[in-house]
């Protein structure tokens, strides 16, 4: 049961609020600026095969990744500069600024710098004004100074930036990667809905034993992919949003960075196999941005890291427990995001053994003897983007 200290509300945008978005407006009694704006070319197949191949084993890609580091990206978002701003009719500054990629699934990114000063708001949502994001205040700061925005779906991005005139020189805000979206993550494309026809929804009755542990597992992106991670508990059961997820979906602290967890991006009906309903798309009201590195390890090929906010007010997470011991359950399931999508249950009703061939996933080679062996799953499978999922047992 979650222990929420915080409500990030939905903002209701009116016209007023948009107009300034839409060109050189008059919005609020003051005469707007034109945003700042980034452009991308439209991807092309091959660039987009060669994304697809670039990935890290078991990471399910979704879309091209580009930074300002590695100059991929023509010209930046910088609201240190003095185009996009605009004065308020109520005193206040406004910086805003729009993020187009030609044709794009999806637009996600990466803010850094970040840093908000006292007084300021954040909000981001598609041009058609239906998906919103935040508003993000000072309460969002961390000391890594960086923000990983959620998705949001469709071609165009919307930043709308709003401070005292007095804090704009305590601002740090830039935008330092896009992520460029390919497979869909609102259905739309028929192509990218591609998991397994053998997985079962997790509100499914399979899903019955582990309604807990369901709420543990969280879809969660990086750069560009989507793995699976699950939240679990420390010996001081302080419900510390601590995550743990496979090393072979990030390793860095720069990965750990950019991450965002998804909560209760499941369905809500139980779909028969081999159902063609397209996925929905991930909740950004339950979104999580950004994490710390604590712990990796490529024996074991996990990685555990601390969320670096609390979770979103009706997450309702759960704390999964965990058991160090050399033990062989006698059944076992994973609850998963397979292919991205929406949370899958997998079960093996047989006994477990120990590894006794050699594992291989990028990177990350696991000895014989170093795992447990799942010997053929009774119910579900796993893909691209299960990576990270926990391994439970029948307690």
């Amino acid at each position: 049961m979650a222990n929420v200290s915080s409500y990030r509300p939905t903002l209701r945008f009116n016209r007023l609020l948009i107009c300034g978005l839409i060109g050189a407006l008059t919005c609020l009694g003051s005469a707007h600026a034109a945003p700042q704006r980034l452009a991308l070319d439209a991807l092309d197949s091959a660039k987009i095969a060669a994304d697809k191949k670039s990935g890290k084993s078991g990471v399910y890609r979704y879309a091209v990744h580009k930074t300002m580091a590695a100059q991929q990206l023509a010209q930046g978002i910088d609201a240190t500069l003095s185009e996009g701003w605009s004065l308020l009719a109520d005193g206040q500054m406004q910086f805003q600024a729009e993020i187009f990629a030609a044709k794009a699934t999806s637009i996600d990114v990466l803010l850094h710098p970040f840093r908000l000063p006292h007084g300021a708001t954040l909000i981001a949502f598609s041009a058609d004004g239906k998906q919103q994001l935040g508003p993000y205040t000072d309460q969002d700061n961390t000391s890594s100074l960086s923000l990983p925005l959620p998705i949001i779906t469709g071609e165009r991005m919307l930043l709308q930036l709003t401070l005292p005139a007095d804090q704009r020189a305590n601002l740090q805000f830039a935008l330092a990667a896009v992520n460029q979206g390919y497979r869909s993550f609102d259905g739309s494309d028929v192509s990218a809905k591609t998991a397994g026809g053998c997985n079962v929804d997790s509100v499914c009755p399979q899903g019955d034993d582990y309604r807990d542990q369901i709420r543990a597992v969280t879809q969660i992106t990086i750069n560009g992919g989507s793995c699976t991670g699950s939240f679990v508990n420390n010996t001081r059961a302080d419900r510390s949003p601590l995550l743990l997820t496979a090393r072979h979906c990030l390793e860095t602290q720069g990965e750990a960075t950019a991450l965002v967890a998804y909560h209760n991006y499941q369905s809500t009906v139980c779909r028969p196999l081999r159902n063609t309903a397209f996925s929905s798309p991930a909740p950004t009201n339950f979104a999580q941005s950004g994490s710390t590195l604590l712990a990796t390890s490529a024996r074991s090929d996990v990685t555990l890291l601390r969320m670096n906010s609390d979770f979103p007010n009706g997450s309702n997470p759960h704390w999964l427990g965990w058991d160090r011991r050399d033990l062989f359950p006698a059944r076992v399931a994973v609850i998963h995001h397979p292919q991205g999508e929406e949370k899958r249950i997998s079960l093996e009703n047989n006994p477990t053994g120990i590894t006794t061939t050699t594992f291989t996933a990028g990177s990350i080679v696991l000895a014989p003897g170093t795992g447990i062996n799942v010997p053929n799953w009774d119910v579900g499978t796993t893909e691209q983007g299960s990576s990270g999922s926990s391994l439970m047992d029948q307690s």
